[in-house]
């Protein structure tokens, strides 16, 4: 998994932009977004740079982008071959009873296995930490599962400040979840290893707030690959001066991407106009 918006090292390096305002810095150098997410963010970055510390070369921040991909597959594989049999295994045993129907407001049994094929790395997380929801002697007795456990939310922290930024950076949508989300690991985060089973409760609706939340995702990446079209088509045929709406209609009429509107193609050509002003297109 490699970071697509969110600069790690201009935003959390010790000498750079990020740290100095207390604002992401997107890979355009542009800081966005609130401070309490660049906090979230840089405790995120701390517990990383404790588990890679003295390991594969591993230096800063400014380089964590370079391990985080195989830190999330590590962390991945633990979820698919360690975690998702189990908790199949005790389904089968009826030690487990799965209950929450996402799109009903009382409980009911849910497709564990079915959900699980569809929920990306930071939902997994969240699974795990539901799971373990009225654990805690269980936790208490187990400082390293508590300490995995910091570690893939730290890793989920990041991956939704990437895609918070990308929401940002198409006019907000599907911001707002991935804000509370975020919001709610950091919290949790700061509490410390002793009190980690603390943001178990965090998850409690996460069934419902999925289905809402994978309908915004799946938008939003389809949005962003149709701008991308549009942004491509427009570096190669730049509109001439005060020529934007006649862009417009060209790709609105040309079907060049699904776009339901020629609004939608208008505001875009402005957007893709903006940023080759500020020299980032």
């Amino acid at each position: 998994m490699k970071f697509q918006a969110l600069d790690l090292g201009a935003s959390f390096g010790a000498d750079g932009q990020g740290f100095r305002e207390r604002r992401l810095i997107d890979t355009y150098g542009k800081a966005r977004l609130s401070h309490s997410l660049w906090t979230a963010g840089y405790r995120a970055t701390s517990i990383l740079d404790e588990v890679l510390a003295g390991n594969y070369g591993y230096q800063s921040v400014c380089h964590l982008a370079e391990f985080f991909p195989a830190l999330v597959r590590d962390s991945e594989g633990f979820l698919d071959t360690v975690f998702f049999p189990d908790v199949i295994e005790m389904q089968a045993k009826g030690l487990l009873d799965l209950r929450c129907d996402p799109l009903e407001s009382v409980d009911g049994p849910i497709d564990f296995a079915g959900m699980w094929k569809i929920w990306d790395f930071p939902d997994k997380v969240e699974f795990l930490c539901q799971l373990m929801d009225g654990m805690l002697p269980v936790l208490q007795q187990a400082p390293d599962f508590i300490d995995t456990v910091k570690r893939l939310a730290a890793e989920a922290t990041l991956i939704w400040l990437d895609e918070a930024l990308i929401a940002d950076f198409l006019d907000g949508r599907g911001l707002d979840p991935l804000i509370s989300g975020i919001e709610k690991l950091c919290h949790h985060l700061n509490d410390g290893p002793q009190k980690a089973f603390a943001m178990l409760d965090l998850v409690r609706a996460q069934a419902k707030r999925e289905i809402a939340r994978s309908g915004a995702k799946a938008k939003n990446a389809e949005n962003r690959a149709m701008k991308s079209d549009v942004f491509a088509w427009l570096d190669a045929n730049p509109p001439k001066h005060r020529g934007m709406d006649e862009a417009a209609t060209k790709i609105f009429e040309s079907k060049l991407v699904p776009i339901k509107s020629w609004r939608t193609a208008r505001d875009w050509v402005g957007e893709w106009e903006k940023l080759r002003s500020a020299g980032t297109a």
